[in-house]
């Protein structure tokens, strides 16, 4: 290279202007004759500093006119430099013996007893100080094995900044290939704005100095102003400018314009070191087709830049796609290859050359240069897509959240998609090994930002929403220019939030809609756009921001109390618990017996409500118009609530197929012997010789078509009852809607048998009744129903204290079932209470064992109960909530098990008789979907997005999918069937290979069964599914 500058300056002529400088209110500028002077001056005065020898030079120096014969002096002595931050961590005992220093050459006085001020030196009325480092020995030169041009670190923007030493073979290819791809002639000025320890800067200085370009150099407080150096591009005549898109963000819309405009003197923008702009933003500049636009992709570690693409201009921006616009072809000796990640359909991509190798931290470049290419590992994940490389995200911006993994880079990009820029800062939180999330917005909080915010909520996954959002003026930058994530870090706030009403709707509003506002909400959490997730989430926050824990809390927002209710929760104990004694004697009054005339026999105060409801009895046999007046018919109650039977005009759609029911349904009565029946709810079949296999699930090519669809007026979130009469073959489906609507179909065919309207949402399955002519369910209006299979008649209800989710369970005679009121009632099948037992809120149905039932509640609790009284017999706490069913299984060495799945937290195996813990698995994600037994040693869990095969503690396989998984599979035969939250059916193998999948029009939170050839689903878009596979 010596040789090569020497040549150059040699041949400058004299009078051409070399070097201009801007300080943001005067120009100065430096011919190649005073220039060729100061190079001469300095390189004597470097030559006899290091008395001859290669050492590293270090600048601790501000842009200026006399840079280019700082840095071109130091190449002429042979001597290698390097450019330092003025701080602290530049100046490190251990940076500086790893780079061997020796000189330093700084502007202002250095107060360190580690260095020695020995000489100084003038360039254009500036006085330089140079120093020695007294910690590195006289004798210590840079042998003749090391030979590299300079040094620099790499930005440190995710991690610790690295020394990269880079020799005159790596950088020299990337000027001649910009030079000559670009276009750069000695009338372009190339801008010199990059900070000096980015090594891009080091590139545009030898674009200048190779092609004979005017060097125009910005001082930093112009480059950090987009106005002061658009000024330097124009009025300095800089053809080319190199930047980050970081920065380049920082300009207003119009300064883009100006800059990239017909008469703007810029030719060449460059942006490199950061995901490209999207096309839609690129179109907003309006560049003229005079200006061409760049991207660019590369590594400190092969400094500095390894590929180059043309954005624009181009033939209707088809240079773009759909993920945006690739980081181009390689750049002369240079190698890209890509090895795919694991966890995704990412791959990572690596960098290398045989020429173009830069020593790193400790290597010895005679180690290195073998002949053979060595390649780096970039630590960026990209998507490939005909040979071409889509920027995607930092490896190193997936971390875990309750146990789900979150996307940084996602969560940033779906902001950019409804127009907001913001940066993602991740905070560990102490002793429990997760994550929160900060998101910070760059403007203003105002109804602007809220819309966006409320779309940000529809397109962003539920799991990946922030735990906290902030609105700032702008991101932090690393003196590269890029994203600061750690500077970002010092924006989280250290401070417990201040605890009141006000910050405690902000997180309501934050977590349920998006709109992090102190306007008091008029809805509830989940009618708000909440979910159980972001109910979780938000409890989180709370507690991080300095909020009392209250295990109650959970419940009252997933039942949609109102903002006052829940925030009371938080209020000093002794005030919640006059209000729940006060709540509790109002209770008991109301309990009480009441006088209103109507036609209930009301037998006793803990007997069930005894209905007539004076409508004859209603089959399937009835004609459409007799159905329209059956409607007619309504029913009073005691509490004013007023269950009707309804029979609507049908909305079937379907191919019809020969109903395996062509008579009513034969009702029983207790006298008459039982037929055999069988039963499938949410991954169980009992008994467990249920005959509803087809031979079409051996086969591998399954074919999925919609058999029929029955509309429920509202969203289909409870899960199927499937009966099938062994005798006969008969089948058909008991299922619940949020419109209170309570469905018996056929199977075969999805006519209505019967159906009832009940006063509010249905989210409980059917029990079936001892005598299999009844079912129980249970309502959000609190109470629980027996009801007529054949006619759709209430029999009676029972009127608990709050809403029942929980799907009834019949065992020894009795009828349990939980409340969010906090008890397990015990029934008869007569509607009799036998007894109740607090035991915390319930969603899910008991588990019975032998004698006793287990409950497990969402205050992180499992009960053994006994049948006969209610009275615990046992009582643990568990990690978190449980929304998963409780199971029996076993366990080597423990013949009866309890397999407890929480939401958040290892499933564990428990001892039946006394729940002490056997054995526990940590399985990552959230747990809504329920454990399926396959055998005694196999089970399914769900959890997040994948499917677990376990035996016991070992898992044989699993599948990822798409979208998180909140229903419970259906195993049958060899084949499991997973429905994923979007609506997607997928059917596996027994080796967890997918077959095939159909996709349904809406949400599904329903769990599917399958009988026969058939599964049945209930769908958000408020219908009931029947898919025949054949």
């Amino acid at each position: 290279m010596n040789e090569r500058i020497s040549s150059i300056v040699k041949h400058w002529p004299s009078t051409r202007i070399g070097t201009k400088f801007f300080n943001g209110t005067e120009w100065s500028q430096c011919d190649y004759g005073d220039l060729r002077n100061d190079i001469k001056l300095t390189t004597n005065f470097f030559q006899k500093l290091t008395d001859g020898g290669r050492v590293l030079l270090g600048f601790c120096v501000s842009p200026c006119l006399g840079l280019p014969a700082l840095i071109l002096s130091a190449t002429l002595s042979s001597c290698p430099f390097i450019f330092l931050h003025n701080d602290g961590a530049s100046f490190s005992t251990t940076l500086l013996r790893q780079l061997g220093l020796r000189w330093l050459v700084i502007e202002v006085p250095l107060h360190d007893e580690r260095f020695l001020l020995v000489q100084t030196i003038e360039l254009h009325s500036k006085k330089y100080l140079v120093y020695k480092y007294l910690g590195v020995p006289d004798n210590v030169k840079i042998s003749n094995d090391e030979m590299y041009l300079y040094a620099t670190t790499t930005s440190g923007s995710t991690g610790a900044p690295k020394v990269v030493r880079v020799p005159e073979e790596c950088i020299l290819p990337n000027v001649l290939d910009f030079s000559f791809k670009i276009g750069l002639t000695s009338n372009h000025g190339v801008l010199l704005s990059t900070a000096l320890t980015f090594d891009p800067s080091i590139l545009e200085f030898y674009l200048a100095l190779l092609n004979g370009s005017p060097c125009v150099i910005v001082s930093d407080d112009v480059r950090r102003s987009p106005a002061l150096l658009n000024e330097a591009i124009q009025n300095g005549e800089a053809a080319f400018f190199q930047t980050t898109p970081s920065l380049f963000k920082l300009w207003a819309l119009y300064q883009k314009r100006i800059l990239l405009g017909r008469n703007s003197s810029l030719r060449v923008l460059v942006l490199g070191g950061e995901r490209f702009p999207s096309c839609e933003e690129v179109k907003t500049w309006q560049p003229h087709k005079n200006v061409w636009i760049y991207n660019t992709y590369g590594l400190s570690e092969i400094s500095c830049w390894a590929t180059l693409n043309l954005a624009f201009p181009n033939d209707n921006w088809k240079n773009f796609s759909e993920c945006g616009l690739d980081i181009g072809e390689s750049l002369s000796e240079t190698q890209i290859i890509s090895t795919k990640d694991p966890s995704s359909e990412l791959h990572h991509l690596m960098i290398g050359s045989s020429t173009r190798i830069c020593a790193v931290e400790n290597e010895s470049f005679g180690e290195l240069m073998s002949g053979q290419p060595i390649f780096r590992f970039t630590g960026d994940l990209f998507k490939v897509i005909d040979r071409k490389y889509y920027f995607c995200q930092r490896k190193d911006t997936t971390v875990k959240r309750l146990g789900k993994k979150i996307d940084v880079s996602l969560m940033e990009e779906k902001c950019r998609e409804v127009g907001l820029e913001c940066a993602v800062s991740v905070r560990s939180t102490e002793g429990s090994g997760d994550y929160r999330l900060f998101m910070f917005i760059v403007g203003h909080r105002e109804s602007k930002t809220d819309e966006a915010m409320r779309a940000l909520k529809k397109i962003l996954p539920g799991d990946h929403w922030p735990d906290a959002i902030d609105f700032v003026k702008s991101l932090p930058l690393s003196p590269h220019g890029k994203l600061d994530r750690i500077a970002l870090e010092s924006y989280v706030p250290s401070n417990p939030e201040k605890y009141c009403f006000k910050t405690f709707v902000e997180f309501w509003n934050l977590f349920s809609n998006g709109a992090q506002t102190s306007k008091n909400p008029r809805k509830g959490f989940v009618a708000s756009g909440g979910n159980s997730f972001t109910a979780v989430l938000m409890i989180n926050s709370l507690k991080d921001a300095g909020f009392p824990d209250n295990p109650n809390l959970l419940l009252a927002l997933l039942k949609d109390e109102p903002v006052d209710k829940c925030w009371s929760m938080l209020l000093p104990v002794k005030k919640v618990r006059c209000q729940k004694k006060r709540n509790r004697v109002k209770g008991e009054r109301n309990n009480k017996p009441s006088t209103t005339k109507s036609n209930i026999n009301i037998q006793s105060q803990t007997k069930g409500n005894r209905i007539d409801t004076g409508v004859s009895s209603i089959s399937d046999n009835l004609t459409v118009d007799e159905t329209n007046l059956a409607c007619q018919t309504h029913t009073e109650v005691t509490n004013g609530m007023a269950p009707e039977v309804v029979i609507l005009e049908q909305k079937v759609i379907a191919e019809p197929n020969p109903s395996c029911l062509d008579h009513p349904v034969d009702v029983q009565t207790s006298q008459l012997p039982m037929p055999s029946i069988s039963m499938a709810l949410k991954g169980r079949v009992w008994p467990q010789d249920l005959s509803t296999f087809d031979p079409v699930w051996a086969f591998n090519c399954h074919n999925i078509q919609k058999s029929w669809s029955v509309d429920l007026l509202k969203c289909v979130d409870a899960s199927p009852l499937g009966v099938v009469k062994n005798d006969c073959g008969d089948c058909f489906i008991i299922v619940g809607s949020h419109s209170g609507l309570v469905a018996v179909l056929k199977c075969g065919t999805g006519q209505i048998i019967s159906q009832t309207k009940l006063p509010d949402r249905v989210e409980a399955s059917a029990c079936l009744s001892s005598d299999h002519s009844f079912y129980y369910i249970g309502c959000y209006d609190g109470s629980v129903y027996r009801i007529c299979i054949s006619d759709g008649k209430i029999v009676w209800s029972f009127k608990t204290q709050d809403q029942v989710k929980s799907t009834c369970v019949l065992h020894l005679g009795k009828l349990y079932v939980g409340s969010y009121d906090k008890h397990i009632y015990a029934l008869s099948e007569g509607g009799d209470l036998f007894w109740k037992q607090l035991v915390g809120p319930v969603t899910i149905p008991v588990l019975p064992f032998q004698s006793s039932i287990f409950v497990g509640t969402l205050c992180n609790k499992v009960l053994r109960l006994s049948t006969n009284d209610g009275s615990i017999l046992r009582k643990i706490v568990i990690s978190s909530p449980l929304f998963s069913n409780l199971v029996l299984t076993t366990y080597p060495g423990h013949q009866d098990c309890v397999l407890v799945s929480p939401v958040d937290g290892p499933v564990q195996w428990r001892e039946a008789d006394n729940l002490n813990l056997v054995e526990e698995l940590i399985i990552p994600g959230q747990k809504f979907s329920s454990p399926v037994v396959v055998s005694d040693q196999l089970t399914i869990i769900a959890s997040d997005k994948t499917i677990y095969f376990l035996k016991f503690l070992k898992t044989l396989w699993s599948y990822e999918f798409h979208e998180r998984i909140v229903s419970t599979p259906f195993v049958i035969g060899s084949r499991l069937v997973v429905i994923t939250i979007d609506g997607t059916l997928h059917i596996l193998d027994d080796k967890g290979l997918l077959i095939c999948t159909y996709k349904l029009p809406g949400e599904v939170f329903s769990s599917p069964i399958v009988i026969e050839s058939r599964v049945f689903v209930g769908c958000r878009d408020n219908n009931f599914y029947c898919l025949n596979v054949s």
